[in-house]
């Protein structure tokens, strides 16, 4: 029986210092209530399966072409975390991964870190 692994993180506004925490600038970011879900569970295949509850298509992919992965943007961001950590030398199965964002998108409350992180921790 394949297990199931749930992750959330939150979002984050900056109060001071948009856009330079990554330049070595000084920020101040606190996290928000609203937080992004990742679920995931083995498949016995190498296929990465990704849903998201904010979009009404799923999205495939096989472990073996993370790295030319073209399709929508949102799927690039846990994919792109997959990649990164398998190029490392980390071996993936095939995954069923799940995503329900409740951290706004586009409004400077980095719902693609919450994303990124909750995928990471899983």
């Amino acid at each position: 029986m394949n297990q199931s692994i749930k992750a959330s993180a939150p979002g984050r506004p900056n109060l001071i210092g948009e856009h330079i925490d990554y330049a070595g600038g000084v920020v101040l970011p606190f996290a928000i209530s609203q937080r992004t879900s990742v679920q995931i569970s083995q498949r016995n295949d190498n296929q990465i399966i990704l849903t998201s509850k904010q979009s009404q298509s799923a999205v495939a992919t096989s472990t073996s072409e993370l790295a030319e992965f073209t399709g929508p943007t949102w799927a690039r961001y846990p994919l792109g975390v997959i990649d990164v950590i398998a190029k490392s030398g980390f071996t993936f199965p095939g995954l069923d991964i799940e995503i329900d964002g409740k951290v706004a998108q586009g409004a400077g409350l980095s719902s693609s870190a919450a994303l990124e992180i909750g995928r990471a921790h899983v």
